[in-house]
């Protein structure tokens, strides 16, 4: 989702690479926490559930940047 985000953003609006990175980054963050949120309302399980789908997601967008 996040890789589907910044690519709409480098296209609508031209922006430079480092910036797409970091919308990656950044919208890979709200998303982990934010459908984590909105699945269970316990606090210690959105911070711990979080943290590892927003880990995971961050190691998925450095393969991506190796391989592509």
């Amino acid at each position: 989702m996040s890789y589907l985000i910044s690519s709409l953003l480098v296209l609508a609006t031209g922006t430079s690479n480092g910036i797409s990175g970091l919308v990656k980054i950044l919208s890979s963050l709200v998303l982990s926490y934010g459908l984590v949120l909105v699945l269970n309302k316990d606090g210690t399980a959105v911070l711990v559930k979080g943290t590892t789908v927003f880990f995971v997601s961050l190691i998925i967008l450095i393969l991506m940047i190796i391989v592509l």
